[in-house]
């Protein structure tokens, strides 16, 4: 830099500090005519010779940076030369290795005009290199510069510096930016068991440093990573790759996909033999006893497996269908399994013999024709799909009347032996009976009614109907009001029965016949009397009742048999005028009205 006699600079204005945060001190011999001020000032004495001075930099010790010392060169100009200045702008650019800055700087004089010729030419010193390791001047110290890396520089331009101009300089900063990088990422994936592969990250121009994180899910279904380290089970997984920031560029990220593929194994199948069962259905399994990894284990299930047909026979072919095929076991996600598509099996003959045979149904009621039911054939604990004719055939016994029939089983074609089971024929449902509600009105007569709708034999015999005579039956209300007709079935209500519902327990017979043995079934009849109740005796029974002087209780008892329930507003038909009053039912005269005798009041409450 250059300073004219008589002059101040600060001198903090000429440092770049890089990042250090110590403190700056400066010295100077001050025999030359210059001596460092208060706050990094340097004087420069009005009668200091022209000429060079070296100005020693010391740079205290911080958190990051080590003390630090280093000189530079302070050029004094005579104060009776022109002063010039140079109009020079800050620079930014991006670091591109072998490129260049281009300061644009131009000279005036004090005054702000141009300055054109005279002042000699302007020069853009950057040496010596061990101070500048972010740009280099050309031969000629041209305005063009070469840049060595990404930082902050200050280029001092200067000009003048002869018998007619004083020398000047200015501090220009040139900033260095980091360039940017897209990296990018390959990574072929590999089969499970195998050595995993390294990434390849390409377009890492500054070499940083790499870094990489895995992640992704297995085959099994579980969650991997992140995590520093490759998986080893197979799946699918993203590496993702982190490039840090070097000393002239920026770093970046990428990420590659890749597959740990199943390792692949083949699996031995092998059919059972069996017993002829009517079907083509295979019972079938596979191992895996090669190529697994240490501590592996592989189990397969879930086969379904097909005879080429279901006839007895040695050295069948048996079709391996593996679409519904399971695999557990440790590791066992990270393999995939080979499953043959055929074996062979042989199918023995059923021994009928040997197997358990029921009828179906297993009973039948009689009616006089021949029974043959179907059977179902069980060996071994498995239902025999057997077809009649083509695997067996059938002979019946007894097979007619009521009893106990045979049926007996012979094996032919894939089936051997014979078997027998027996059936029942049991006696039919030889009497139906149904039942109606039936209803008469009241009437001093007896009324005859038929409550039983329908009655079936399935052969030709004899119905009788009873009363039941049950402890049950006497309790019903109609086993008193209420007879039944032996032949016809019919019901008599008594003559003079009140109004109200009658049950009756009825026992209907079956003769027996050659078939069908005596049988008979009792159902409860239900009869309701409607209307209003009637006197049930004519004017001199009830005299001679009142006349013989009963026991009041007695008497009571009698009247209930002719008198309607206690309710108000009764009327009994009648033929002559009677009175009651001996019996002192005070206030309940009965009276002539129409023939008919109107009685009011209750009859619970007569004494």
């Amino acid at each position: 830099m250059i300073v004219q006699a008589g002059r101040t600079i600060n001198l903090d204005d000429y440092i770049a500090k890089n990042g250090t945060e110590g403190a700056i001190s400066y010295d100077v011999d001050t025999s030359t005519g210059c001596a460092i001020a208060d706050n990094n000032k340097l004087t420069v004495d009005i009668d200091a010779e022209p000429g060079n001075r070296t100005v020693t930099v010391e740079v205290a010790e911080d958190n990051n940076y080590q003390r630090a010392e280093t000189t530079m060169t302070v050029t004094v100009a005579k104060s009776s030369q022109a002063v010039l200045a140079i109009d020079a702008k800050d620079v930014t650019t991006t670091y591109s290795p072998g490129g260049h800055v281009t300061i644009d700087a131009t000279v005036k004089n004090a005054d702000g005009t141009p300055v054109t010729e005279g002042y000699g030419s302007i020069v853009y010193p950057t040496d010596p290199p061990q101070d500048n390791p972010y740009l280099q001047s050309s031969e000629n110290l041209s305005n063009t510069l070469t840049i060595l890396k990404a930082g902050t520089i200050y280029v001092a331009v200067s000009a003048g510096g002869n018998d007619v101009y004083a020398f000047v300089c200015k501090n220009v900063k040139v900033t260095i930016n980091k360039e940017s990088i897209t990296p990018t990422m390959t990574l072929s994936g590999w089969n499970y068991g195998d050595t995993a592969k390294t990434p390849t990250v390409t377009e890492n121009t500054g070499k940083g440093a790499v870094t990489y994180s895995y992640s992704g899910t297995t085959r099994g279904g579980a969650t991997f990573g992140p995590s520093a380290s490759a998986p080893t089970q197979a799946g699918t997984y993203t590496v993702t790759a982190t490039v840090a920031e070097s000393d002239n560029y920026f770093g970046g990220i990428c990420t590659a996909d890749f597959t740990i593929a199943p390792k692949s194994v083949d699996a031995t199948v092998a059919a059972e033999d069996k017993t002829y069962d009517g079907t083509a259905d295979a019972n079938v399994s596979a191992t895996v006893s090669t190529g697994l990894l240490e501590g592996d284990s592989l189990t397969v299930s879930g086969l379904k497996g097909t005879f080429s047909d279901a006839k007895a026979g040695k050295g069948k072919t048996v079709a391996i269908d593996s679409t519904g095929a399971t695999f557990t076991g440790v590791g066992a996600a990270n393999y995939e399994v080979a499953i043959p598509s055929t074996t062979t099996a042989a199918i023995a003959k059923a021994d009928l013999s040997k197997a358990k045979v029921t009828t179906v149904p297993a009973s039948y009621a009689y009616d006089g024709k021949a029974k043959k039911p179907a059977v179902k054939v069980t060996l071994n604990g498995k239902v025999l799909d057997l077809k009649a004719g083509t695997d067996y055939k059938l002979t019946y016994k007894n097979n007619k009347k009521i009893g106990t029939a045979t049926v007996t089983v012979a094996g032919k074609g894939s089936c051997t032996g014979t078997k027998s089971a027996k059936f029942k024929i049991k006696m039919a449902n030889a009497l139906t009976v149904k039942v109606a509600k039936a209803s008469v009105k009241a009437s001093s007569k007896a009324s005859a009614v038929r409550p039983i709708t329908q009655v079936a034999t399935m052969y030709k015999t004899t119905v009788t109907y009873a009363k039941a005579t049950t402890a049950k039956a006497k309790k019903l209300n109609g086993y008193e009001a209420l007879s039944v007709n032996e032949k016809t079935g019919k019901v008599t209500v008594k003559a003079g029965a009140r109004p109200g519902t009658y049950k009756m327990m009825m026992k209907v017979s079956a003769a027996e016949t050659a078939e069908v043995k005596d049988v008979s079934k009792t159902v409860t009849v239900t009869v309701k009397v409607t209307g209003k109740a009637p006197l049930a005796a004519p004017e001199g029974a009830i005299r001679d009742l009142i006349g013989a002087r009963r026991p009041r209780r007695r008497c009571r008892r009698a009247l209930d048999t002719f008198l309607p329930p206690a309710r108000a507003g009764v009327t009994l038909p009648v033929r002559h005028d009677l009175s009651l009053s001996w019996w002192g039912l005070r206030n309940r005269e009965p009276r002539r009205e129409s023939d008919r005798l109107c009685l009011t009041g209750s009859v619970t409450r007569w004494r």
